[in-house]
């Protein structure tokens, strides 16, 4: 990144999930687990899925991105952010 963003942070329903240099990245969409990969796993309440927010924030506070990540029981699924 060239506008100043060192750190992101991830948010999956309020909450910190992990945090990230900018400089790291992925060109597609990263497999369930990889190595550098943020990963979360939330509780769907007895349900076979839920929706929860996101948001991506850099050091300073700026948003970079937000939206709404659906969950699926038993299942893994992997995202890649669009730069």
């Amino acid at each position: 990144m060239d506008d100043g963003a060192t750190n992101l942070t991830f948010y999956v329903d309020g909450s910190i999930i992990g945090s990230s240099p900018a400089s790291v990245y992925w060109t597609g969409v990263p497999d369930c687990g990889s190595n550098g990969s943020i990963t979360v796993t939330k509780p769907l309440g007895g349900v076979k899925n839920k929706s929860y927010s996101y948001r991506v924030i850099d050091q300073t506070g700026w948003e970079y991105w937000s939206g709404i990540l659906n969950f699926e029981a038993n299942t893994c699924t992997s995202y890649k952010l669009p730069w």
